[in-house]
Order: C-alpha cells, then sequence, then structure tokens
C-alpha cells in the first residue's frame, strides 16, 4: 500500500483497463498492506462517479482525497431538500468522513460481528462507506453448525475480547504468586524484576539482545498501564519464556549439549 514519496508529495501509478466498455483508470498499491483509500477510489472510478484525466500515469495523494471528499460533499448537498434533523444528521456524518478520509491510507478500524458477511458495529469509519453507498463486507463467519456459533450468537469482536479477558483468571506480577503487582511499581520496574526472575541464561549472546529488545518493546507499550494490565502482560511474558526456555533446552540436547 504503502505510497512512495516524490518531491514530499505521495503517488500511486495508474492502470489503464477495459471495464464495460469504456477505458478506465484503476489505482494501484506501491506495497502491499492495508489501504481502504485507494479500494474507495477504485470503485469510485469505476462507476464513474470520480475520474482522472486520460492517459495519465499516477494520482497524488492530495488529488485522491481530493476527489473522494468531493464526492462525500455530494451527500450535503442531497440533504438540503430534508427534514432539519434528517439534514443535521448528514452534515454531522459527512463532517467525520471527511475528518477520518486520510486515516484511510494505512487501514480501517471496524467491529466485525460473526453471523453476516455484512454485520458491523456501526462507527464513524463505516459512515464513509454509507454517505459514498459502497458496501462493506468481511469474510469473517462461524457456521451455524459449529457448535461455538452458540456461544459467539450476535456478539461483535470487541465484545468477545472483553468477554475472553473477564472470564480469564486474576493475573499476577510472578509466576505461582497471589499477590497483584503493587500499583505505585513502574511499568519499567516490574518488567525488569519479572524478566531477571525468569532469565535464560544460556550464555548465548544472540538470545540475550532478543531478550532486552523483548524487555525494552515491553517497556514501551506499557507505559502508564494500570496494575492489571501489567500483571496480565507480565504473566504472558512469564509463559512464554517458560516455553522459550523448554524449546532451548531441546534444541541444545538434540545438539549435544547441555543446558542451563
Amino acid at each position: 500500500m504503502a505510497p512512495k514519496m516524490e518531491e514530499e508529495e505521495m503517488f500511486y501509478r495508474l492502470k489503464w483497463v477495459d471495464f464495460m466498455g469504456n477505458r478506465m483508470p484503476i489505482v494501484l498499491q506501491n506495497e502491499n498492506g492495508p489501504c481502504p483509500l485507494l479500494a474507495v477510489a477504485n470503485i469510485l472510478l469505476l462507476r464513474g462517479a470520480i475520474s482522472l484525466r486520460s492517459g495519465t500515469s499516477d494520482v497524488s495523494h492530495t488529488e485522491l482525497l481530493t476527489l473522494v471528499t468531493n464526492k462525500l460533499l455530494e451527500a450535503n448537498d442531497k440533504a438540503q431538500n430534508m427534514g432539519d434533523e434528517y439534514k443535521r444528521n448528514v452534515e454531522h456524518n459527512v463532517a467525520d468522513a471527511i475528518n477520518l478520509l486520510p486515516k484511510l491510507a494505512t487501514g480501517l478500524d471496524v467491529n466485525v460481528r460473526f453471523r453476516n458477511i455484512d454485520d458491523f458495529e456501526f462507527t464513524q469509519e463505516c459512515a464513509i462507506f454509507d454517505l459514498l453507498d459502497i458496501q462493506l463486507v468481511h469474510g469473517w463467519l462461524v457456521s451455524p453448525e459449529d457448535e461455538i456459533a452458540a456461544v459467539i450468537g450476535s456478539k461483535s469482536y470487541n465484545e468477545l475480547i472483553t468477554m475472553v479477558c473477564s472470564s480469564a483468571p486474576t493475573p499476577t506480577a510472578n509466576p505461582g504468586s497471589n499477590t497483584a503487582p503493587p500499583s505505585d511499581v513502574t511499568s519499567e520496574e516490574l518488567i525488569k524484576e519479572t524478566t531477571d526472575s525468569i532469565a535464560l541464561d544460556f550464555g548465548d549472546d544472540e538470545q540475550k539482545d532478543q531478550e532486552a529488545e523483548l524487555q525494552k518493546a515491553l517497556t514501551m507499550s506499557l507505559e502508564g498501564a494500570s496494575a492489571e494490565e501489567l500483571g496480565s502482560a507480565l504473566s504472558g511474558l512469564s509463559e512464554a519464556k517458560v516455553i522459550l526456555k523448554t524449546s532451548s533446552q531441546k534444541a541444545l540436547l538434540a545438539q549435544g549439549g547441555r543446558p542451563g
């Protein structure tokens, strides 16, 4: 997805194809990755709702945003003859959609439900597609014949995550301990204490470097986290390191070595 940089402006290449008897442009990704903006632009281009100059070889990120923004603003024009409440609602949704539009260059934050391909929790991001009359679909479906279907029901992804987390045992800072991490301990201190207590100590410099990087990454990601969040993360870290130690021991034994 990532667009190339050219004189501080982002550009996407175009491919011209024959579509429904017309010569139409398709905006291409420069690298793999999520880019809903290109998907939206290509749908509008193929519909003839927006257009680019014939023979053009690329299009700037700014021009794409402008074209889609202008299309969104048309929804405002259509709402002018409607009731005041409807008009205010459309104007609010259009304003939110235009503010969110630049974020579509890197991804889309949606909360799916698993019953139907078009079952989403309505969010501001979804409003962009509604205003442009584009159907948003997903592929995460659960067979109604599967036993888990009754558990999932109409729950969304976020609701299921909350359900799983709430049913998990209360995490602790150290394996086997019944004491939750103190609230006045910083994430950096708690992570260091935990990683030190379960250090692998195999004398492998590369492995020690990886452990240091893991500790650094966790410290950065958990800065400002609550005591419960810290305990949960560190519990997972402890389990991961135990697995890593077991795997390392097996590897050493297979090579005729002696684990520490």
